[in-house]
């Protein structure tokens, strides 16, 4: 009997090690790569705006374990046509990271919290958070431009769950291919 529950013990301890291990995904279309907990899921979708038709590329993980530290990862990604916005253009940039935050917060009929300027390596970047769904749930977002490039990372979890380290670990892990 004390065998059966020490492999039960054993057992569950693996299933609970593998439901946490983190690995590197990377897109060699969108040159980046960054670590994630589980698998990752794909989607593009065409928009057209006034500037052209935009290509958005996302990548999600959903954590469906019962009490998540995070429930959604995502990162997403958008190409600007020649002229559009460029790493390089200060002013347009950061007005443009400002009415990003502000629709991210309508979009989720949400609180904008923060919104702080946070350039990553040699790169303008921003970075806020968005409590929604009647406080109770947090999106903290990282937006990063490269040359004409746009990437958003972002991190959903439950209020109680707004300090961890799985959502840092995420968010920071973000780098370019080269």
């Amino acid at each position: 009997m004390r065998y059966i529950l020490l492999l039960s013990f054993i057992l569950f301890g693996q299933l609970c090690l593998a439901q946490n291990e983190w690995a590197w995904y990377q897109s060699y279309e969108g040159k980046f790569k960054i670590l994630v907990p589980g698998e990752i899921q794909t989607n593009e979708k065409v928009i057209p705006t006034e500037i052209g038709e935009l290509t958005y590329h996302t990548y999600y993980h959903q954590d469906k374990s019962e009490l998540p530290e995070n429930f959604l990862y995502i990162l997403s990604y958008v190409d600007y046509p020649e002229g559009g916005i460029h790493s390089d253009s200060t002013d347009l940039i950061e007005e443009f990271f400002k009415v990003t935050a502000e629709e991210a917060s309508l979009q989720l009929a949400g609180n904008l919290q923060y919104e702080n300027r946070a350039d990553w390596k040699d790169y303008p970047a921003y970075i806020w958070r968005i409590d929604y769904n009647e406080e109770q749930a947090i999106m903290k977002s990282k937006a990063i431009i490269v040359d004409n490039r746009f990437y958003l990372l972002q991190v959903a979890m439950t209020k109680d769950r707004s300090i961890n380290a799985a959502a840092n670990k995420y968010l920071d892990s973000f780098d370019l291919l080269e």
